[in-house]
Order: C-alpha cells, then structure tokens, then sequence
C-alpha cells in the first residue's frame, strides 16, 4: 500500500494560537505563523520538550546566528517565515512520515533486511504513555497485543518523541545493547516566551560557520546502514544533531486512510560518550568527587529545589539556553522577568519512574546579577540545612519511641521517621513559598527584606513539621516523652536559622 502524510502541510504539531484556540498544523504553519502561535500544547510533558527540539533543530539549520546581534535582530524584528519557507523547499523530500526512500526520522531498508524483515511490533513499543513489555504503568489499560492504530499526526508525535527519550537497554537484533536517547538523564531547562517565534529565538543557540556546517540532523544526512548502527559514531556535533537523531532505527508501517498499528525496529545509531559535552538545556552541578554531571528530575525533590543549577556559581554550569537567552534579553535591553520552563523523564534504566513539566518565574536580574545569586544561595542552602536539622531531630523522636532495652534498629528509626509527617510538611510550605521570595529578589535592596522573609517562612515551615510530626506520632506518654527529649535538637534547628540568615541593612548575609 503506498502512503504518504507530508508533515510540512499536514497538520500535527498541537499548538494554542493568541487568541486560545488549539489547532493541529504542519511545520510550514508552524514556522511561517510563529509569531501568531502562543505555545506547544502537546499532552505530556515528553511530547513537549521533544517537538520544542525539533523545531529548534529546524531554526538552527534554516537560519545561523553568527551572533549577539544577529539574535537581537531576530528578536526584535518581524519574524522570518521566508527563510524558513526556503529551507523546507530545499528539503521537502524529507519531511514525509510515509516517504519510501527517505521517510522522516526513520530507516527504509528494514523492511528487506533479513534481521528486521519479520521483527513486526506494535507502535506500543516505542510510546512511553502505554504499558508495553515489561513496562507497567498506572491507569493505562491498553495491552501489547490489542492492535490499536493511531492517526499519521498521533504516530508522528510518538516517534519524535521516541528519538528523544527512549531509554536505553539489553537488544538483540544487530547489537547486544542500544544507547538511550539524548533526552535521557537529566531536566530540561529552555526560557519560555509569550510567542512560539520568540521562544524559539531564545533558546537557539549562537553558532560558528563551522559549527554550522557539522551541526546537521537527521533528515540531512544519508540514510544509515547497518555497519553505521553496528559501529559507534563520533559525538554530537551541535544542538541540531541533538534534537534530530535516529536513537532508534524505525519504519512505521501505514494502513487504510494513512493509520499505524505497527513497525519495524531495530538499535539506531549510538553517539560517543564525551562527558565535557553537555545538552544545550543541561544544568550540571559538581559530585563528590569532582566531575560535573547532570541535574535530574527526582521523586522526593521538587524542581525549585536545583534552582541554583540555573544561575552561574563555582557550584554549578546553568544551561546553555539560560545563559544564552540572558546574553540576548540584556543585548535587546530587556530587563523583564524570565519564566524557565523545566521538565523531562526519570527512568531507573529501562523502567520508566515519571515525567515532569513546571515553570519557574525569576527576575532576569538573579540570573544575571552574582550579588542576587549569592542571596539566592545562602536560601537554598538553609533550606536544605534545615531539612536536614529537622530529620535529625525526628530521628531523635523516633529513637526513643522505639527504643525499650537496648538500642533501637536504624533502618526500623527511618521507616518511622519517613511515616512522620514532618518532612512533607516542611517542603510542602517551602513549596507554596519560594516562587514569591525568588519574585522578591529584583535588586540589591531587596536582599535584606527577601532574606528576612525567608527567614520567617523557614521557622514557619519547620516548626508546622515538628508540631505535625509530635500529632502523628500520637498522644501516648511513650510519645510525649520521647517529643519532649527530642525538643532540645528542634529548638538548635531554629537557632541556626536565625544565625544562619543574619542580614545588615546593606543586605549583605552574615552567616
């Protein structure tokens, strides 16, 4: 059956236009209407930030930034459909989700190969949103094996968002294993804007002549073979090779009115590991021992947590998209606040744990300014020292409720520390809290009255913890007692907040 869904006239890509109303358009919509376009709207956090690169990739190759100014330019100016109505021209053969010989994003010959011809599976293999294997997922009641098609504008979105965040694992088709993908393993940080064209102008990333011409993605370069799949490939050579690349080797088979229910799938092509390389939306922190790694998403962590991944410290290296967007908001003289938008997937190798999509609202002044960054250090880091003191005193607590003769099992202590309510309660006020005091943090002068104020939200927030954690524990004279020769370790938690979070009127912190 011959098939075709051309993605640049077609419509695929959900976006909610300025004046609210959701539509489905093609890339061509998508980049010629850019400035009429609000935001991405796809329905999850992975299809999101996966279709963001992609159509970052396209900007990257459509138009080069040389520099600053050519970016301010961007910015400033009306937006440049016909650049980008010129780049698709030049390779509108490759944008066809069905194409024979060059389909998007996919690998033709895996239909004749004799190790993939009969590897038939469902377009549930590579969705994250639908149990498959040994992948079970919560509320989800599909099932491998009930052959649900999808719509050519469903499969499309599925298998960009594939390319990007399919975790890495045990194959046996052309080698033992296959690399995740490069959207695998950490949080991904881009700024967002009021425009689809002055979002993607924020986060594309300035490039060298050079840079340019090695930086290609998929649909550029030459479909790959199997001996390419077999062998390990140079690195990543720009952001555009990034957020276009055949992580997998796919071919979607279409059906009746352009539909899929199943594929073919092989490994796709792996990347060497540099570790001096980071995403262009990577935050990275220094470990224990020295090497700089990624900031991830986390079960127990809320995201406002690392907000010091994104400011630039000798503890941390924010993205190359907030450090660029901030160049270019200060270029333009654009002292506005900056919504970060912050999500991705945590997988436990194969296992897919949870995705997470938020925004964080900071004044570009912390992000560029080290004085309010300093601020914003001392609070975070208090934050974390008191959570810390608060454990500590309810590991106390739940010592001696425990303890009768002799000395009570630690891991017994923990497990009832954790059933406590008083870290929840702690972190759950912290939460509701921080996006205000980091709005506060606008100047030099307002370091005195935000640290002040931090400082009263921190008492607050511990002292509902301890007191929660006294009510769960219960009213028993067992518990009473062993609250009341644990309050000694509260009241030296409260004492170093207000030690640590000493401020002088020049709003400098002294502790």
């Amino acid at each position: 059956m011959t098939s075709t869904f051309d993605l640049l006239e077609r419509p695929w890509i959900p976006v909610r236009w300025l004046d609210a109303n959701v539509e489905l358009v093609g890339l061509r919509t998508a980049f010629s209407k850019a400035d009429q376009i609000g935001s991405l709207e796809c329905s999850n956090p992975v299809r999101q930030i996966s279709m963001l690169r992609l159509l970052l990739a396209v900007c990257h190759r459509a138009q080069r930034l040389a520099d600053i100014d050519a970016a301010v330019e961007r910015l400033e100016e009306d937006w440049p459909s016909d650049v980008f109505k010129a780049y698709f021209d030049l390779w509108v053969d490759r944008f066809d989700l069905y194409g024979n010989e060059r389909p998007f994003l996919q690998v033709p010959w895996l239909k004749d190969h004799e190790k993939t011809a009969n590897r038939i599976q469902e377009v549930a293999r590579i969705t994250v949103e639908w149990a498959a294997g040994n992948t079970k997922l919560l509320m989800d009641h599909h099932q491998e094996g009930g052959g649900h098609s999808h719509s050519a504008a469903e499969a499309a979105q599925i298998l960009v968002a594939y390319q990007q965040f399919c975790p890495g694992g045990l194959s046996k088709v052309f080698k033992d294993s296959a690399a995740g993908g490069p959207g695998m393993g950490f949080a991904h940080v881009w700024v967002t804007a009021p425009t689809l064209a002055r979002m993607l102008t924020l986060n594309q990333l300035l490039q060298s002549e050079d840079e340019y011409q090695a930086d290609r993605p998929a649909w550029e370069l030459d479909v790959p073979g199997p001996e390419k799949i077999i062998d390990t490939q140079p690195i990543f050579q720009g952001p555009a090779s990034r957020y276009a690349h055949l992580t997998r080797s796919i071919l979607l088979r279409p059906e009746a009115e352009g539909r899929c229910r199943s594929l073919y799938w092989a490994e796709g092509i792996t990347r060497d590991a540099n570790p001096m390389s980071a995403d262009p939306m990577e935050a990275r922190r220094p470990s224990k021992t020295g090497d700089w790694l990624p900031v991830r998403l986390s079960e127990e962590r809320a995201i406002w947590r690392d907000t010091l991944s994104l400011v630039t410290t000798s503890d941390s290296r924010p993205p190359a998209t907030v450090r660029h967007a901030i160049e270019l908001l200060q270029a333009a003289d654009e002292p506005h606040p900056v919504t970060l938008g912050v999500g991705g997937l945590l997988a436990d190798k194969a296992k897919l744990v949870l995705w997470r999509l938020e925004q964080i609202n900071a004044p570009l002044a912390v992000l560029a300014s080290p004085l309010l960054q300093a601020a914003l250090t001392k609070a975070l880091t208090v934050a974390e020292e008191t959570g810390r003191n608060l454990y500590g005193a309810l590991y106390a607590m739940s010592e001696q409720l425990l303890r009768e003769n002799g000395q009570a099992d630690k891991a017994d202590i923990r497990r009832v520390v954790e059933g406590l309510a008083g870290q929840r309660q702690y972190w759950n006020q912290l939460d509701l809290a921080f996006p205000s005091f980091l709005a506060s943090l606008v100047a030099p002068e307002a370091i005195d009255p935000a640290l002040k104020g931090w400082k009263l939200t921190l008492r607050s927030a511990l002292r509902a913890g301890w007191e929660g954690s006294i009510q769960s524990a219960g009213q028993t004279r067992r518990a009473l007692l062993a609250a009341g020769r644990a309050d000694p370790a509260y009241r030296r938690a409260l004492s170093k907040i207000n030690d640590s979070l000493e401020v002088t009127h020049e709003g400098k912190v002294v502790g």
